[in-house]
C-alpha cells in the first residue's frame, strides 16, 4: 500500500511500459499494477506513440533493446514531443550508456531486470517531482 501524507496529492499514475520481452510484458505490468499504478503494455516504439497520442500517460517505462529502434533518440522524442518522463530499462547502464540517456532526455536508467517494487517506487518519485515543478 502506498505511504501517503495528508499533504501530498496520492494520485493512481498511469504508465506505458514499452518493450518486447516477456519481462516487459506480463511480470513488469503486473508488479507495477499491483503497486497501486494503470498500466498499458505496448511492444515496440510505433505502438508506444500511437497510445500516447490516442491517451493521457503519465510516464513512459521503455527497454533499451527495442529492435529496431535508437532507444536514446525515441527517448529525446518522447520527452519532447510529449513532455513526459522517460525511464530506460536495460542490460548496459554503463557511464557511457547513462551519459547518453540523460542526454536523451531519460529521468532514469536502471539496470534490468528491475524488481517491480524498485521501478514502482523511482516511477512515483519521479512524478511527484514533475507535479511539484
Amino acid at each position: 500500500m502506498d505511504y501517503c501524507h495528508s499533504e501530498w496529492r496520492c494520485h493512481i499514475y498511469s504508465v506505458l511500459v514499452v518493450g518486447n520481452e516477456p519481462y516487459f510484458g506480463s511480470i513488469l505490468s503486473d508488479a507495477l499494477t499491483g503497486a497501486d499504478l494503470e498500466v498499458a503494455g505496448v511492444s515496440d516504439y510505433s505502438e508506444a506513440i500511437s497510445e500516447l497520442i490516442e491517451s493521457k500517460r503519465d510516464i513512459v517505462v521503455i527497454n533499451i533493446d527495442l529492435p529496431s529502434t535508437n532507444v536514446l533518440d525515441a527517448c529525446y522524442y518522447l520527452h519532447r514531443a510529449f513532455n513526459i518522463p522517460v525511464i530506460i530499462v536495460g542490460k548496459e547502464t554503463e557511464d557511457v550508456t547513462w551519459e547518453k540517456a540523460v542526454q536523451a532526455g531519460a529521468d532514469h536508467l536502471l539496470e534490468g531486470p528491475v524488481s517491480g517494487i524498485e521501478l514502482a517506487a523511482r516511477i512515483k518519485a519521479i512524478l511527484r517531482r514533475y507535479e511539484s515543478g
